[in-house]
């Protein structure tokens, strides 16, 4: 995982909660770098209780909990992530108009509902297409560069 922070000019620093299963280790190595150059760029703060980080939120992100490659892990991973799915009872808790973003492919039902993933907090399907964007303009970059 690597954090990056931006200052915009008028803009507050932000806090940044990561919300993880007691006892892992996260790597903030990158985040640590850019407090060190750059003290007001805003906090990173870990916590194991998903409605702690998402009290008054305005961006809720999650990401699938058994990757690729991680299959026969799948049913460890369930057990170890059971109470962090975002779901509408956690997007309550975050501010009104907050909204809920997913790097997909989801497993509806796991990290995160249908009710959230389908539902009017979701910018996961735009969140889709500005990534298809991004990836279109790196591939005609490399192509170019290839001639």
């Amino acid at each position: 995982m690597e954090l990056l922070t931006t200052l915009v000019p008028g803009v507050a620093p932000a806090c940044c909660w990561v919300v993880t299963v007691p006892g892992a280790t996260i790597p903030l190595g990158a985040y640590a770098l850019d407090r060190d150059a750059n003290p007001a760029s805003g906090t990173v703060q870990v916590t194991d209780d998903p409605g702690r980080a998402a009290k008054d939120a305005a961006v809720l992100y999650t990401d699938v909990w058994t990757s690729m490659g991680q299959e026969g892990e799948r049913a460890t991973r369930l057990a170890a992530f059971a109470g962090y799915t975002i779901d509408a009872a956690l997007v309550e808790c975050a501010a009104t108009d907050a909204v809920v973003l997913h790097c997909l492919p989801a497993h509806r039902g796991e990290e995160i509902t249908d009710e959230v993933l389908e539902g009017p907090r979701s910018l996961v399907w735009r969140e889709a297409a500005h990534r298809r964007t991004a990836m279109r303009g790196i591939l005609a970059w490399v192509l170019e560069g290839s001639r």
